[in-house]
Order: C-alpha cells, then structure tokens, then sequence
C-alpha cells in the first residue's frame, strides 16, 4: 500500500485495491456510528491496542476513494454477529498476525470491537459500487466492529 497520509483526494493505483465498501461503519470516538466514506480528515475513530483495549486513533486522509468503481468484495461474518465488508487484498487481523481478507478461513478468529476473538462463521463474495482506503495515525481501524490494518502494518502502535 504504501506511506503518506493523502488529505482527501482520491489517492490510489486504480485497481480495486485494499480497500472497504461503501456501506462500512466506523466508529467515532463519541461513541457513534458514521458511513466510511463520510469521515473526514482529522475525525477521531476508535482502533484496539495491543492489549485488545479500545483506544483512539485519527483519519489521516485516503490512500483510496472512488465512489463510483465497481468492485468485488469479501463479506465475513463471525459467531457474535459481526459482518465486515472488505476487498480481497485487504489485511485483516487473524489471532496474533495480519492476512489478506482472501485468506481468511471459517473457523478463523477475529479481533471484535470488545477485544475478543470471534470465529468466522460465513464468507461470501459480493460486487458492489464505491471502494474506500482509509489511513489513520495508527494503521489500525475499527471496521464493522471488526479490526484491520489501514495500510503501515501495525496492531496498537502509535
């Protein structure tokens, strides 16, 4: 993926990249919920530290934002009920380590926004318009209640 914090341009290779849908939820450090691809540069979101203990992190800019390509996405779900919607080549945080979305295997455990791990219970594939990269201070991000990387590769961090 690559550096820099892009302030809100459309950033990108063209492909469809690492990237979430349109329809992801973010969560706010006030507590509430807001469209992915409504943020704004300099919000205050939420991530997981090392220790799975929520912690505060800020929208930097995107390394990627198309609102109108189509692309094909992964959407898994886990036992507690979370479904996150992401690219394939997305890194997604599986037990002690990073994957790509496209690695990811029923059974796996994902880190929830209440810092524990949840099995996938589902994957499935999905075309959908608008793909979204965000970059945030700590490369981490809550996404549909689930945690992933945004781009430097790090868990906690900071």
């Amino acid at each position: 993926m690559g550096g820099g914090g892009g302030g809100g341009g459309n950033g990108g290779n063209g492909g469809d990249g690492n990237c979430f849908s349109a329809t992801s939820l973010v969560d706010l450090v006030d507590g509430t919920q807001i469209l992915m691809k409504d943020l704004k540069v300099g919000q205050g979101l939420i991530t997981l530290d090392e220790n799975g203990t929520l912690k505060e992190t800020t929208f930097l800019g995107w390394l990627h934002r198309d609102t109108k390509q189509e692309a094909s996405f992964l959407v898994i779900t886990t036992s507690n009920g979370y479904q996150i919607t992401l690219t394939p080549d997305h890194i997604i945080w599986v037990g002690s380590g990073m994957r790509f979305a496209h690695n990811v295997k029923i059974g796996d455990l994902l880190y929830a926004r209440d810092g524990s791990l949840n099995p996938v219970t589902a994957i499935c594939e999905i075309k959908s318009s608008g793909i979204f990269s965000p970059l945030t201070t700590d490369s981490t991000i809550l996404v549909d209640g689930i945690l992933v990387d945004t781009g430097k590769g790090g868990k906690g961090g900071g």
